[in-house]
């Protein structure tokens, strides 16, 4: 190919000087050359006739004509960049033939002047083509710079000067000067955010706004605001650099204070005046006519907290309470609407225990059904008479003792004979007692137990009572129930029997011990019962059968599946102090298995929505941005979530199927781009 190029230009060569000599034969003797005619004009060297095609001079950009050396007076050129048109050499520097072109930009090897620029076209801009970043520099210092790459826009001397973050704006001198790695930085004003040095998603206005402070999540408005402020995630609103803002606030506790930078509630106020508020309504004042009380005022706690209470009278006299009560002045409450009043506790000041008694005039207060007051008969009056008459249909009062009438009965909820107590000594029993019966009559009964070895009950005896011990006397069977006499049979000897007279129950009870008595630790043996109903100790131990076995009240064997009653958690192991909603296993430890398997519910619980035509696949650019700001991949939980929630299993794994299926359209993608390169390659090495 090479020999073939070098044949090309011998032949051309050889073709041109043939052309010239052939020229220079035909023209010589007139002293001019003619194309395109026969008859060159006498005063031109040469004549160019045409009537479809034009004289091309040679073309070339700026640069390329200022490299020209030597460049005789009267040359011409076609400048093909920047101030394009044709320009000749005047002996002393290149003039432009258009007089509009100002003869200051003839030299210039830029397109934007220091004088300004005029004829612009549309379409003009100063910035960059190719994939650099558009800095501006001013003492030879970084002054400005557009990084499309990082999304960090500067300007102002120094701004951002060893910023290497993203997504980061500083405009003014010196603004965020020292950040290195920072993250979705705002600073806007001189030597805003100046030492922060790897804070991100701060937020600066004003000069020399959070000039000091080196954390994150942070907003600063204002002269100097929060310049000497340390920590993150505060507001400071103020004009100067004082560590008491005129408006602070935490992000993290949703707190904001006015006048004070340790606000204690969501919002507090520091009027810097003792007794006053500092809250002030324009169109509320003491004058404001007042409306209905709805039965609540705001007021404060011994903290200075605004809380709702209960509204109460108010002070002086005629003070208005809703718009149905007023405080005489003689300092009576009354209704004025002819209302009911309701008092849910009332208290009688000039009235108590200790207060003398008064003859009664058999009338007395009293409260119906619905808590009204109306007056009544006293039940037991005392009049100057006798036989003074006690609700005159039943009793009466003769001397000192209360009788009923004739033919009326006493009935008494409860009875209480003060003289006569457990401490007492008790008497020896004569084999008679008082009871009652079903309807709560007193009767006289049989003394079942006495005291000092007496007989209980008549004939031979079976029980006595020695002590507090009662004891079958003769060592003979107890039979509790009727009809127990013998067991297949055999007389039943030397034991404690029970016929309940229902099948299947054992007729015995303890009254302080039920289902719902607390439990006590296991020593691996439980009461049972045999086929024939004897009592017997037996291991503890989850029995088989047929039907569901409870095991401490909380587990059934249920057809061989163990289960908790009422979907009770369960927890294996001691030292579990956690129990999150929606699971029903806890275990401390490790658990060692064969084989997992976890249950999907359902196809939108695993990833293939990957594949989806309508999923996104985020770009690699905006990956790695996400990865820098969060230190995890998207929509994968981070370390922290995992330490506080723990792994599950099903979507953790749905969660590394998806990124497995990302990395494959990545890959399948990558794949054609570089399939793409190499044809192109391809197609550059045959030409």
């Amino acid at each position: 190919m090479k020999k073939w190029g070098k044949r090309l230009v011998i032949q051309c060569s050889l073709v041109l000087s043939a052309l010239l000599m052939f020229i220079n034969s035909s023209f010589a003797q007139k002293g001019n050359i003619g194309f395109g005619t026969t008859t060159p004009d006498n005063s031109a060297i040469l004549d160019i006739s045409s009537t479809s095609k034009g004289l091309l001079i040679p073309r070339m950009s700026l640069a390329q004509r200022n490299e020209i050396q030597s460049p005789a007076t009267g040359l011409m050129v076609y400048q093909t960049d920047l101030l394009s048109g044709f320009y000749f050499y005047n002996g002393e520097k290149w003039q432009a033939l258009n007089s509009s072109l100002r003869s200051s930009a003839i030299a210039e090897t830029s397109g934007w002047l220091t004088m300004g620029n005029a004829g612009l076209e549309r379409g003009s801009f100063i910035g960059t083509t190719d994939t650099l970043s558009l800095a501006f520099r001013a003492n030879n210092q970084p002054s400005g710079l557009i990084d499309f790459k990082r999304g960090n826009t500067f300007f102002g001397y120094q701004a951002g000067m060893k910023t290497t973050g993203t997504y980061t704006t500083a405009v003014g001198s010196g603004a965020l000067f020292n950040m290195t790695n920072g993250l979705y930085n705002v600073a806007l004003g001189t030597l805003t955010l100046h030492y922060n040095v790897g804070g991100s998603a701060n937020t600066a206005i004003g000069t020399a706004a959070g000039l000091g402070n080196n954390g994150s999540g942070n907003i600063f408005i204002g002269f100097q605001a929060g310049a000497n402020a340390n920590g993150s995630n505060q507001l400071f609103i103020d004009n100067s650099g004082t560590p008491s803002p005129l408006i602070y606030g935490q992000f993290e506790s949703d707190r904001v204070g006015i006048n004070t930078n340790q606000p204690t509630s969501t919002f507090s106020i520091d009027s810097k005046q003792l007794g006053i508020s500092g809250l002030e309504f324009k169109q509320l004042n003491s004058s404001s006519t007042p409306v209905a009380s709805n039965g609540r005022v705001l007021t404060l706690d011994n903290l200075g907290r605004v809380i709702l209470a209960r509204d109460s009278l108010g002070g002086g006299n005629n003070v208005v309470i809703s718009q149905d009560w007023l405080r005489s002045p003689n300092g009576d409450i009354q209704n004025n609407n002819a209302g009911e009043v309701m008092i849910n506790r009332l208290r009688l000041s000039g009235i108590n225990s200790n207060s003398p008694l008064r003859s009664s005039n058999l009338r007395v207060l009293s409260v119906d059904e619905n808590g009204r007051l109306f007056l009544t008969k006293d039940s037991v009056g005392v009049s100057s008479g006798g036989g003074t008459v006690i609700n005159d249909a039943y009793w009466t009062v003769n001397g000192v003792e209360v009788l009923p009438k004739a033919g009326y009965s006493i009935s008494l909820p409860s009875l209480r004979l003060p003289s006569i107590t457990s401490n007492l000594v008790a008497a020896r029993s004569n084999g008679k007692v008082l009871s009652v019966d079903e309807n709560g009559r007193v009767f006289l009964a049989r003394d079942s137990v006495g005291t000092g070895g007496t007989v209980v009950g008549g004939g031979a005896s079976l029980w006595t009572l020695n002590g507090s011990i009662v004891s079958n006397s003769n060592n003979g069977e107890v039979h509790l129930g009727k009809g127990l006499k013998v067991w297949g049979g055999t007389t039943l000897h030397n034991g404690f029997w029970v016929n309940s007279m229902v099948p299947g129950a054992s007729g015995m009870f303890f009254s302080q011990m039920n289902s719902g008595s607390p439990t006590s630790q296991s020593n691996g043996k439980v009461l049972s019962v045999d086929d024939r109903g004897f009592v017997i100790l037996v291991p503890d131990v989850v029995g088989s059968g047929g039907g569901t076995t409870v095991i401490n009240s909380s587990w059934g064997l249920n057809n061989g599946i163990l289960q908790p009653e009422n979907n009770a958690r369960v927890a294996i192991g001691g030292g579990i102090t956690s129990y999150p909603a929606g699971y029903n296993l806890f275990v401390k430890g490790g658990i060692l298995a064969e084989r997992v398997r976890v249950a999907v519910a359902n196809t939108d619980k695993w990833a293939d929505y990957v594949f989806e035509p309508s999923y996104k696949l985020r770009p690699l650019r905006e990956v790695e941005q996400f990865i820098k700001a969060n230190k995890h991949l998207p929509n994968v939980p981070s370390a922290a979530q995992m330490a506080k929630n723990g792994l599950d299993i099903l979507e953790v794994s749905a969660k590394l199927m998806e990124k497995v299926e990302e990395l494959t359209l990545y890959m399948i993608e990558l794949e054609k781009k570089n399939n793409d390169l190499e044809q192109r390659l391809k197609c550059l090495e045959n030409k």
